[in-house]
């Protein structure tokens, strides 16, 4: 019941601003907390290469503390924690915050001073399993769940992205292709009716080249949009 409402809650969530801060991220580091957390950061830097997107994972608080000196504004730190209450944690949020590098928490509870800290957050529930009467263990798996549905939210996000910029190229092309042959049939009639000597020059090829380029880069972007859209999508990718 636990992973089953996790699931959908993560699903049904807006990721679109952690998506774009992931996107637009010239350096993005991962720092787990724990033996547990760096697990999972070091499966969601491997995940991610699907992606394109390189992440950088630093074991041990001296390395960390020097990505903090090295990093800017343009870069991204993702924080994975489980309390998200330790006073190294925070300590480590509080100065990525003073010098105003993007921050992402995810942690299994959903108030803590770390998610307070953060830009954006995910909620991370785990499960406790009773081994015996004075042992029990705490398993992990709903992290890498919803980090592997962040990358399917992301990878939607990637290319809805890039389709955008590919459309705008398109429509210019296509109105380009229209207006210029208004002009030149214009000086056509003018060549037939008025007596001009004016050549038509490479503006007629151009133009139907523009109009060939908008057509094709039209269908294929309606292609890939229906791929990323969800309902094309085939596995277990299209499961999530």
């Amino acid at each position: 019941d636990d992973y089953h409402r996790a699931i959908n809650e993560f699903r049904t969530k807006d990721c679109m601003e952690i998506c774009r801060m992931i996107y637009e991220a010239d350096r993005i580091f991962l720092y787990g907390t724990g033996g547990m957390q760096e697990a999972v950061a070091k499966e969601m830097q491997r995940k991610f290469l699907y992606a394109g997107k390189c992440m950088y994972n630093y074991d041990g608080q001296g390395a960390f503390e020097q990505t903090i000196a090295l990093a800017n504004k343009n870069d991204l730190v993702i924080m994975i924690s489980l309390s998200g209450e330790s006073e190294s944690t925070l300590a480590y949020a509080k100065q990525i915050k003073m010098k105003n590098i993007p921050l992402i928490a995810i942690t299994k509870m959903k108030a803590n001073k770390l998610v307070r800290l953060s830009d954006e957050s995910i909620y991370a529930g785990t499960s406790v399993i009773n081994a015996s009467m004075d042992r029990h263990y705490e398993t992990s798996v709903l992290y890498l769940i919803l980090t592997e549905i962040l990358l399917v939210k992301y990878i939607i996000y990637k290319e809805k992205r890039e389709i955008s910029w590919t459309m705008k190229i398109a429509i210019i092309a296509v109105i380009f292709s229209g207006v210029v042959p208004v002009l030149y049939t214009l000086q056509f009639a003018a060549i037939l009716y008025g007596g001009s000597t004016v050549s038509l020059g490479m503006g007629f090829p151009i133009c139907v080249t523009c109009f060939a380029a908008g057509v094709i880069l039209t269908v294929t972007n309606h292609k890939i949009f229906k791929n990323v859209s969800g309902k094309n999508i085939s596995g277990n990718i299209g499961s999530l």
